[in-house]
Protein backbone atom coordinates (compact mmCIF):
# COMPACT_ATOMS: atom_id res chain seq x y z
CA UNK A 1 0.00 0.00 0.00
CA UNK A 2 3.34 2.36 0.35
CA UNK A 3 3.98 2.20 -3.41
CA UNK A 4 0.69 2.15 -3.85
CA UNK A 5 0.12 5.49 -2.13
CA UNK A 6 3.40 6.65 -3.76
CA UNK A 7 1.75 5.71 -7.45
CA UNK A 8 -1.43 7.55 -6.46
CA UNK A 9 0.52 11.13 -5.75
CA UNK A 10 2.66 10.55 -8.09
CA UNK A 11 -0.02 10.28 -11.30
CA UNK A 12 -1.93 13.51 -9.85
CA UNK A 13 1.00 15.69 -9.61
CA UNK A 14 2.23 14.22 -13.17
CA UNK A 15 -1.29 15.49 -14.60
CA UNK A 16 -0.47 19.18 -13.39
CA UNK A 17 3.15 18.92 -15.19
CA UNK A 18 1.94 17.27 -18.23
CA UNK A 19 -1.22 20.51 -18.18
CA UNK A 20 1.98 22.91 -17.66
CA UNK A 21 3.90 21.62 -20.50
CA UNK A 22 0.90 21.87 -22.85
CA UNK A 23 0.48 25.61 -22.11
CA UNK A 24 4.16 25.87 -22.66
CA UNK A 25 3.15 24.67 -26.34
CA UNK A 26 -0.02 26.84 -26.38
CA UNK A 27 2.62 30.05 -25.83
CA UNK A 28 0.33 30.45 -22.34
CA UNK A 29 3.51 29.78 -20.75
CA UNK A 30 6.53 31.30 -21.26
CA UNK A 31 9.44 28.32 -22.08
CA UNK A 32 11.71 30.14 -19.74
CA UNK A 33 9.40 29.16 -17.00
CA UNK A 34 11.12 25.35 -17.69
CA UNK A 35 14.88 26.42 -16.62
CA UNK A 36 13.23 28.87 -14.08
CA UNK A 37 10.91 26.28 -12.43
CA UNK A 38 13.96 23.83 -13.06
CA UNK A 39 16.40 26.13 -11.61
CA UNK A 40 14.19 26.05 -8.21
CA UNK A 41 13.51 22.60 -7.98
CA UNK A 42 17.52 21.80 -8.33
CA UNK A 43 18.45 24.09 -6.05
CA UNK A 44 16.03 22.26 -3.56
CA UNK A 45 17.19 19.00 -4.62
CA UNK A 46 20.54 20.99 -4.47
CA UNK A 47 20.30 21.01 -0.43
CA UNK A 48 19.70 17.09 -0.29
CA UNK A 49 23.00 17.32 1.51
CA UNK A 50 21.53 18.94 4.24
CA UNK A 51 18.03 17.97 4.08
CA UNK A 52 18.88 13.94 3.96
CA UNK A 53 20.61 13.52 7.59
CA UNK A 54 17.40 15.62 9.22
CA UNK A 55 15.12 13.15 6.96
CA UNK A 56 17.11 10.23 8.23
CA UNK A 57 16.40 11.03 11.21
CA UNK A 58 12.65 10.48 10.98
CA UNK A 59 10.66 7.49 10.05
CA UNK A 60 10.17 7.32 6.65
CA UNK A 61 7.07 6.81 6.53
CA UNK A 62 5.59 9.68 8.67
CA UNK A 63 7.64 11.78 6.71
CA UNK A 64 5.51 10.51 3.57
CA UNK A 65 1.88 11.16 5.15
CA UNK A 66 3.14 14.94 6.12
CA UNK A 67 4.23 15.36 2.56
CA UNK A 68 1.16 13.79 1.21
CA UNK A 69 -0.98 16.07 3.84
CA UNK A 70 0.29 19.19 2.44
CA UNK A 71 0.09 18.10 -1.27
CA UNK A 72 -3.81 18.25 0.01
CA UNK A 73 -3.88 21.32 1.43
CA UNK A 74 -2.02 23.05 -0.85
CA UNK A 75 -3.79 21.95 -3.84
CA UNK A 76 -7.05 22.57 -2.43
CA UNK A 77 -6.21 26.29 -2.08
CA UNK A 78 -5.31 26.66 -5.75
CA UNK A 79 -8.41 25.16 -6.81
CA UNK A 80 -10.50 27.25 -4.47
CA UNK A 81 -8.26 30.55 -5.83
CA UNK A 82 -8.97 29.33 -9.41
CA UNK A 83 -12.88 28.97 -9.00
CA UNK A 84 -13.16 32.34 -7.08
CA UNK A 85 -10.86 34.49 -9.32
CA UNK A 86 -10.37 33.21 -12.64
CA UNK A 87 -8.56 35.56 -14.28
CA UNK A 88 -5.22 34.49 -11.78
CA UNK A 89 -5.05 31.32 -12.85
CA UNK A 90 -1.55 31.80 -14.57
CA UNK A 91 -0.42 33.34 -11.34
CA UNK A 92 -1.91 31.08 -8.71
CA UNK A 93 -0.62 27.81 -10.51
CA UNK A 94 2.74 29.58 -10.09
CA UNK A 95 2.72 30.57 -7.08
CA UNK A 96 0.90 26.74 -5.66
CA UNK A 97 3.65 25.19 -8.00
CA UNK A 98 6.20 27.03 -6.42
CA UNK A 99 5.21 25.89 -2.71
CA UNK A 100 4.89 22.36 -3.43
CA UNK A 101 7.99 21.96 -5.22
CA UNK A 102 10.04 20.97 -2.08
CA UNK A 103 7.71 18.05 -1.57
CA UNK A 104 9.20 15.98 -4.09
CA UNK A 105 12.59 16.13 -2.60
CA UNK A 106 10.99 15.07 0.96
CA UNK A 107 9.46 12.43 -0.74
CA UNK A 108 12.32 11.02 -2.72
CA UNK A 109 14.78 11.18 0.54
CA UNK A 110 11.96 9.09 2.84
CA UNK A 111 11.22 6.84 -0.57
CA UNK A 112 15.32 6.34 -0.65
CA UNK A 113 15.49 5.32 3.43
CA UNK A 114 12.74 3.31 3.45
CA UNK A 115 13.54 0.81 0.68
CA UNK A 116 16.98 1.40 2.28
CA UNK A 117 15.73 -0.38 5.53
CA UNK A 118 13.77 -2.79 3.91
CA UNK A 119 16.99 -3.74 1.67
CA UNK A 120 18.55 -4.76 5.46
CA UNK A 121 16.13 -7.10 6.06
CA UNK A 122 15.87 -8.19 2.37
CA UNK A 123 17.49 -7.43 -0.91
CA UNK A 124 15.44 -9.21 -3.16
CA UNK A 125 12.17 -6.68 -1.40
CA UNK A 126 14.37 -4.13 -2.35
CA UNK A 127 14.71 -4.59 -6.09
CA UNK A 128 11.09 -5.63 -6.42
CA UNK A 129 9.87 -2.50 -4.28
CA UNK A 130 11.89 -0.23 -6.71
CA UNK A 131 10.79 -1.80 -9.55
CA UNK A 132 7.03 -1.63 -8.76
CA UNK A 133 7.92 2.14 -8.23
CA UNK A 134 10.09 2.62 -11.29
CA UNK A 135 7.36 0.95 -13.48
CA UNK A 136 4.42 2.61 -11.48
CA UNK A 137 5.43 6.32 -11.76
CA UNK A 138 7.00 5.63 -15.39
CA UNK A 139 3.52 4.29 -16.14
CA UNK A 140 1.66 6.66 -14.70
CA UNK A 141 3.38 9.78 -15.00
CA UNK A 142 4.31 10.05 -18.52
CA UNK A 143 2.18 7.49 -20.64
CA UNK A 144 -1.22 8.37 -18.35
CA UNK A 145 -0.37 11.22 -16.01
CA UNK A 146 1.99 13.78 -18.53
CA UNK A 147 0.10 12.73 -21.56
CA UNK A 148 -3.59 13.26 -20.18
CA UNK A 149 -2.28 16.80 -18.65
CA UNK A 150 -0.95 18.09 -22.12
CA UNK A 151 -4.51 17.47 -23.83
CA UNK A 152 -6.35 18.83 -20.92
CA UNK A 153 -4.22 22.20 -21.38
CA UNK A 154 -6.61 23.83 -23.80
CA UNK A 155 -9.65 22.61 -21.58
CA UNK A 156 -7.99 24.71 -18.95
CA UNK A 157 -5.88 23.83 -15.62
CA UNK A 158 -9.47 23.03 -13.33
CA UNK A 159 -9.41 19.20 -13.85
CA UNK A 160 -6.01 18.94 -13.52
CA UNK A 161 -6.25 20.10 -10.20
CA UNK A 162 -9.09 17.87 -8.72
CA UNK A 163 -7.44 14.63 -10.08
CA UNK A 164 -4.54 16.02 -8.09
CA UNK A 165 -6.61 16.71 -4.83
CA UNK A 166 -8.28 13.04 -5.37
CA UNK A 167 -5.07 11.43 -6.23
CA UNK A 168 -3.74 12.73 -3.05
CA UNK A 169 -5.87 12.21 -0.30
CA UNK A 170 -6.19 8.47 -1.77
CA UNK A 171 -2.32 8.53 -0.92
CA UNK A 172 -2.77 9.80 2.26
CA UNK A 173 -4.79 6.86 3.29
CA UNK A 174 -2.89 4.26 1.14
CA UNK A 175 0.63 5.31 3.16
CA UNK A 176 -0.89 5.94 6.56
CA UNK A 177 -3.03 2.55 6.01
CA UNK A 178 0.62 0.74 5.03
CA UNK A 179 2.29 2.15 8.55
CA UNK A 180 -0.38 0.70 10.49
CA UNK A 181 0.08 -2.80 9.05
CA UNK A 182 3.87 -2.79 8.56
CA UNK A 183 7.13 -0.83 8.72
CA UNK A 184 10.80 -1.66 8.44
CA UNK A 185 13.01 -1.03 11.84
CA UNK A 186 14.41 2.93 10.93
CA UNK A 187 17.64 3.02 13.23
CA UNK A 188 18.22 6.37 14.51
CA UNK A 189 22.11 7.81 15.77
CA UNK A 190 22.02 9.01 18.98
CA UNK A 191 24.60 12.39 18.60
CA UNK A 192 25.91 14.19 21.85
CA UNK A 193 24.41 17.41 22.86
CA UNK A 194 28.00 18.50 24.21
CA UNK A 195 29.98 17.87 20.78
CA UNK A 196 31.66 21.57 19.26
CA UNK A 197 30.19 23.13 16.42
CA UNK A 198 32.69 21.58 14.03
CA UNK A 199 32.33 18.25 15.15
CA UNK A 200 28.32 18.31 14.17
CA UNK A 201 28.68 20.04 11.32
CA UNK A 202 31.51 17.37 10.42
CA UNK A 203 29.28 14.65 11.55
CA UNK A 204 26.20 16.07 9.68
CA UNK A 205 27.75 16.55 6.24
CA UNK A 206 30.64 13.70 6.51
CA UNK A 207 29.88 11.38 9.26
CA UNK A 208 32.11 8.15 7.78
CA UNK A 209 34.63 10.88 6.12
CA UNK A 210 34.78 13.07 2.91
CA UNK A 211 35.64 10.26 1.11
CA UNK A 212 32.19 9.41 0.71
CA UNK A 213 32.30 11.84 -2.22
CA UNK A 214 34.48 9.80 -4.19
CA UNK A 215 33.56 5.88 -2.38
CA UNK A 216 31.54 3.44 -3.80
CA UNK A 217 32.76 3.00 -7.35
CA UNK A 218 29.44 3.43 -10.17
CA UNK A 219 27.18 3.99 -7.22
CA UNK A 220 29.05 7.07 -5.79
CA UNK A 221 27.49 10.99 -6.30
CA UNK A 222 29.85 11.96 -8.95
CA UNK A 223 28.60 9.05 -11.26
CA UNK A 224 24.55 9.69 -10.29
CA UNK A 225 25.65 13.63 -11.17
CA UNK A 226 27.10 12.97 -14.98
CA UNK A 227 24.41 10.22 -15.34
CA UNK A 228 22.19 13.59 -14.72
CA UNK A 229 23.46 15.70 -17.97
CA UNK A 230 22.81 14.40 -20.86
CA UNK A 231 18.43 14.26 -19.80
CA UNK A 232 18.88 17.79 -18.27
CA UNK A 233 20.70 19.14 -20.86
CA UNK A 234 17.92 17.67 -23.98
CA UNK A 235 14.73 17.03 -21.00
CA UNK A 236 11.65 18.62 -22.44
CA UNK A 237 13.60 20.94 -24.74
CA UNK A 238 13.75 18.43 -27.69
CA UNK A 239 10.37 16.96 -26.94
CA UNK A 240 9.14 20.22 -27.30
CA UNK A 241 11.06 20.79 -30.78
CA UNK A 242 9.73 17.59 -31.92
CA UNK A 243 5.99 18.24 -31.46
CA UNK A 244 6.31 21.99 -32.93
CA UNK A 245 3.97 24.63 -32.15
CA UNK A 246 0.98 25.50 -33.22
CA UNK A 247 -2.86 24.28 -32.02
CA UNK A 248 -0.95 20.38 -32.63
CA UNK A 249 1.71 20.92 -30.89
CA UNK A 250 0.01 19.40 -26.88
CA UNK A 251 -1.27 16.27 -29.26
CA UNK A 252 1.85 15.80 -30.52
CA UNK A 253 3.69 15.99 -27.15
CA UNK A 254 1.09 13.93 -25.74
CA UNK A 255 1.85 11.38 -28.10
CA UNK A 256 5.64 11.62 -27.83
CA UNK A 257 4.96 11.29 -23.59
CA UNK A 258 3.46 8.07 -24.08
CA UNK A 259 6.16 6.84 -26.27
CA UNK A 260 8.93 7.47 -23.93
CA UNK A 261 6.89 6.45 -20.85
CA UNK A 262 5.87 3.31 -22.44
CA UNK A 263 9.87 1.95 -23.60
CA UNK A 264 11.08 3.78 -19.86
CA UNK A 265 8.10 0.94 -18.48
CA UNK A 266 9.81 -1.64 -19.90
CA UNK A 267 13.21 -1.22 -19.05
CA UNK A 268 13.28 -1.60 -15.26
CA UNK A 269 11.54 -5.03 -15.12
CA UNK A 270 14.80 -5.61 -17.15
CA UNK A 271 17.26 -4.61 -14.80
CA UNK A 272 15.64 -5.84 -11.57
CA UNK A 273 15.79 -9.45 -13.27
CA UNK A 274 19.63 -8.70 -14.52
CA UNK A 275 20.37 -6.89 -10.85
CA UNK A 276 19.46 -10.52 -9.08
CA UNK A 277 21.98 -12.29 -10.89
CA UNK A 278 25.74 -11.54 -10.76
CA UNK A 279 27.77 -8.61 -10.67
CA UNK A 280 29.32 -9.26 -13.47
CA UNK A 281 26.20 -9.15 -15.50
CA UNK A 282 25.17 -6.30 -13.96
CA UNK A 283 28.04 -4.52 -15.47
CA UNK A 284 27.41 -5.72 -18.39
CA UNK A 285 23.80 -4.53 -18.72
CA UNK A 286 25.17 -0.86 -17.57
CA UNK A 287 27.69 -0.80 -20.47
CA UNK A 288 24.83 -2.08 -22.91
CA UNK A 289 22.16 0.82 -21.48
CA UNK A 290 25.00 3.51 -21.49
CA UNK A 291 25.92 2.32 -25.42
CA UNK A 292 22.42 2.45 -26.35
CA UNK A 293 22.35 6.11 -25.11
CA UNK A 294 25.14 7.40 -27.20
CA UNK A 295 22.99 5.81 -30.25
CA UNK A 296 19.85 7.56 -29.46
CA UNK A 297 21.66 10.87 -28.77
CA UNK A 298 23.81 10.16 -32.19
CA UNK A 299 20.92 9.60 -34.09
CA UNK A 300 18.57 11.99 -33.17
CA UNK A 301 21.81 15.01 -33.61
CA UNK A 302 21.89 13.49 -37.19
CA UNK A 303 17.95 13.99 -37.71
CA UNK A 304 18.28 17.50 -36.07
CA UNK A 305 21.34 18.60 -38.31
CA UNK A 306 19.24 17.35 -41.49
CA UNK A 307 15.86 19.06 -40.61
CA UNK A 308 18.30 22.45 -40.76
CA UNK A 309 19.96 21.88 -43.63
CA UNK A 310 16.95 19.79 -45.77
CA UNK A 311 14.27 20.15 -43.98
CA UNK A 312 13.19 16.65 -42.93
CA UNK A 313 10.26 16.29 -40.89
CA UNK A 314 11.27 16.34 -36.90
CA UNK A 315 9.49 13.40 -36.04
CA UNK A 316 12.19 11.51 -37.54
CA UNK A 317 13.88 12.42 -34.23
CA UNK A 318 11.53 10.88 -32.52
CA UNK A 319 12.70 7.51 -32.05
CA UNK A 320 16.67 8.06 -30.97
CA UNK A 321 15.34 10.65 -27.94
CA UNK A 322 12.76 7.86 -26.95
CA UNK A 323 15.28 5.16 -26.79
CA UNK A 324 18.24 7.81 -25.13
CA UNK A 325 15.90 9.07 -22.82
CA UNK A 326 14.44 5.51 -21.51
CA UNK A 327 18.04 4.06 -21.34
CA UNK A 328 19.29 6.89 -19.26
CA UNK A 329 16.36 6.07 -16.72
CA UNK A 330 17.19 2.81 -16.23
CA UNK A 331 20.69 3.67 -15.75
CA UNK A 332 19.59 6.15 -13.12
CA UNK A 333 16.96 3.04 -11.74
CA UNK A 334 19.95 0.56 -11.71
CA UNK A 335 22.29 2.34 -9.92
CA UNK A 336 20.16 3.88 -7.13
CA UNK A 337 18.53 0.40 -6.35
CA UNK A 338 22.27 -1.31 -6.17
CA UNK A 339 23.27 1.65 -3.98
CA UNK A 340 19.84 0.92 -1.35
CA UNK A 341 20.54 -2.71 -1.70
CA UNK A 342 24.24 -3.09 -1.02
CA UNK A 343 25.19 -0.37 0.88
CA UNK A 344 24.93 -0.64 5.14
CA UNK A 345 22.92 1.85 6.59
CA UNK A 346 25.43 4.35 7.68
CA UNK A 347 27.23 4.52 4.39
CA UNK A 348 24.03 5.00 2.76
CA UNK A 349 22.97 7.74 4.62
CA UNK A 350 26.17 9.38 4.80
CA UNK A 351 25.94 9.16 0.91
CA UNK A 352 22.53 9.48 -0.59
CA UNK A 353 22.38 13.48 0.20
CA UNK A 354 25.63 14.20 -1.51
CA UNK A 355 23.97 11.76 -4.43
CA UNK A 356 20.69 14.28 -4.71
CA UNK A 357 22.53 17.72 -4.58
CA UNK A 358 25.59 16.66 -6.94
CA UNK A 359 23.01 15.38 -9.61
CA UNK A 360 20.80 18.69 -8.91
CA UNK A 361 23.49 21.07 -9.20
CA UNK A 362 24.65 19.03 -12.44
CA UNK A 363 21.40 19.16 -13.63
CA UNK A 364 20.72 22.93 -13.19
CA UNK A 365 23.60 23.73 -15.07
CA UNK A 366 22.78 21.87 -17.71
CA UNK A 367 19.02 23.54 -17.73
CA UNK A 368 20.26 26.39 -18.26
CA UNK A 369 22.84 25.93 -20.51
CA UNK A 370 20.23 24.20 -22.96
CA UNK A 371 18.10 27.54 -22.82
CA UNK A 372 20.87 29.59 -23.58
CA UNK A 373 21.94 27.55 -26.44
CA UNK A 374 18.34 27.46 -27.81
CA UNK A 375 17.30 23.87 -27.52
CA UNK A 376 14.31 24.46 -28.35
CA UNK A 377 14.68 26.35 -31.59
CA UNK A 378 17.99 24.33 -32.82
CA UNK A 379 18.99 21.42 -30.04
CA UNK A 380 21.97 20.31 -32.23
CA UNK A 381 23.98 21.45 -29.65
CA UNK A 382 22.89 20.02 -26.49
CA UNK A 383 22.43 16.98 -28.39
CA UNK A 384 25.91 17.17 -29.11
CA UNK A 385 26.78 17.89 -25.01
CA UNK A 386 24.31 14.83 -24.49
CA UNK A 387 26.24 12.63 -27.00
CA UNK A 388 29.58 13.48 -25.13
CA UNK A 389 28.59 13.19 -21.57
CA UNK A 390 26.41 9.80 -22.48
CA UNK A 391 30.08 8.83 -23.76
CA UNK A 392 31.97 9.76 -20.44
CA UNK A 393 29.76 7.25 -18.79
CA UNK A 394 30.25 4.56 -21.14
CA UNK A 395 33.55 5.38 -19.91
CA UNK A 396 33.09 5.18 -16.61
CA UNK A 397 30.83 1.95 -16.85
CA UNK A 398 33.96 0.39 -18.99
CA UNK A 399 36.48 0.74 -16.51
CA UNK A 400 34.09 0.53 -13.21
CA UNK A 401 32.77 -2.72 -11.07
CA UNK A 402 30.64 -3.39 -8.41
CA UNK A 403 31.22 -4.88 -4.86
CA UNK A 404 30.99 -8.98 -5.27
CA UNK A 405 27.40 -9.91 -3.48
CA UNK A 406 27.65 -11.84 -0.08
CA UNK A 407 27.27 -15.48 -2.11
CA UNK A 408 29.75 -14.43 -4.77
CA UNK A 409 32.08 -13.83 -2.01
CA UNK A 410 31.09 -17.06 0.07
CA UNK A 411 31.80 -18.77 -3.67
CA UNK A 412 35.40 -17.02 -4.06
CA UNK A 413 36.51 -17.42 -1.02
CA UNK A 414 35.65 -21.74 -1.09
CA UNK A 415 37.47 -21.59 -4.55
CA UNK A 416 40.38 -20.24 -2.72
CA UNK A 417 40.27 -22.85 -0.24
CA UNK A 418 40.08 -25.50 -3.10
CA UNK A 419 43.25 -23.90 -4.79
CA UNK A 420 45.22 -23.92 -1.30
Amino acid sequence: MMTSGLLASFLGTQVLDGAVSGMVALGVFPVIWIPLYKTLTEVEDALAVVIAPIIGKKVPGRVLVFAESCDVILSIALLVCILVFPQTMVAALIVYLAFVSILPLLVDLAEEFYLNDLGQVDSTAAIRGNTMIAVGTIICGAVVGKSLGALTATQGIIIGVTVNIVLSICAVVLRAASRSQFEPEHEVENMSDKESLNAALRNHFFPTGAKVLVDGGILSPWVSGVATIASAVTGIYVLLWISGSGQAGPTRLSLLFVLVGSLSAVLPLISGRIMKGPSQRVMRYLRILSVLGILGYGSTLIVALLYSQLGIDRLWAAPGIIVATATGGAITFTVSTLRQMSLERARFKAMIGWVFSIAALCGLAASWVAYALNAVGNPVLVLVLATLSSTCLALIFSAGKLPAKPDEEAETMVDEERSN
